[in-house]
């Protein structure tokens, strides 16, 4: 079984401090641009990483630009549902965090 890392900010969950963090300091800490580049660049080098594009969508979220996050919300539902390991060690399918973001997201574009 694969395991990812996710911020899944969604509800402000921490992720670990793993050999990567795809962005979670980043955000935790409310440098959000500094995140976004970050992210964009793991997008480039593992275009598929679950974590990567549920940040980016969090991260797209919390700046205004929730059709965006919607997509890229879309985007995991498209790929393989993994296990990822939240901040407090929680495991959380890719999927299901996607879709509570696509919730989400939609209810604040209403």
């Amino acid at each position: 079984m694969r395991i990812g890392f996710a911020v899944a900010a969604l509800a402000m969950v921490s992720a670990p401090a793993f050999a990567q963090e795809y962005g979670y300091q980043q955000i935790a800490d409310g440098k959000l641009l500094l995140a976004e580049s970050e992210l964009d660049a793991a997008r480039v080098a593992e275009p598929g990483e679950p974590s990567v594009m549920i940040n980016l969508a969090a991260i797209y979220a919390r700046t205004g630009r929730t059709d965006q996050a919607k997509a890229m919300y879309r985007e995991v539902l498209a790929t393989d549902n993994v296990l990822l390991e939240l901040g407090d060690h929680r495991p959380a399918w890719s999927h299901d965090l996607a879709r509570l973001g696509l919730r989400k997201s939609e209810m604040a574009a209403r």
